[in-house]
């Protein structure tokens, strides 16, 4: 029997971009969003640089903050269709 490989979780910046484009935002906006520099979500987005990797608490916090706007989103387009 042969051992299927595990799949591997998106990685962080491949999140942040997943949720940038369901809300339709810039990386600025995005950045505004989670009360962040531009440039530092550019970097996270990117993740060229380990030594600006946030902590994983701020992964997460950041991760449900985006996705708590596209709960509102999607609920929002189902309440105005």
């Amino acid at each position: 029997m042969t051992k299927q490989p595990e799949v591997p979780p998106p990685t962080f910046s491949e999140q942040l971009f997943f949720y940038r484009m369901r809300l339709d935002l810039s990386q600025e906006k995005a950045a505004e969003l989670l009360g962040i520099g531009e440039r530092t979500y550019a970097i996270w987005e990117r993740d060229d640089d380990p030594k600006r990797k946030p902590h994983i608490l701020t992964q997460e916090g950041a991760l449900a903050r985006l996705a708590n706007a596209v709960s509102k989103l999607s609920k929002h387009t189902t309440e105005t269709k």
